[in-house]
């Protein structure tokens, strides 16, 4: 995905993202080294495999825990 360099600003930067120039406000960390404004930046996102798994493991442990848990009777 494109998107432009608007400003640079203390320690963060204004991207516009896209066709739809969407603002993301980024740290100056973020960014290459030696990014100026109006340069054009290529920006992918992509899906933390090992990060999916754990929390898909997490939530699997914590459905089984539930499941076997006794249920508790409601007197009032």
């Amino acid at each position: 995905m494109k998107a432009v360099l608007d400003r640079l600003g203390g320690e963060y930067a204004v991207v516009l993202l896209g066709q739809e120039q969407f603002r993301l406000v980024l740290p100056l960390s973020c960014l290459p080294g030696g990014a100026r404004e109006n340069d054009i930046l290529e920006v992918s996102i992509n899906i933390g495999p090992r990060k999916n798994y754990e929390k898909r493991q997490k939530i699997s442990r914590l459905h089984a825990r539930t499941t076997r848990a006794p249920m508790l009777n409601n007197r009032y």
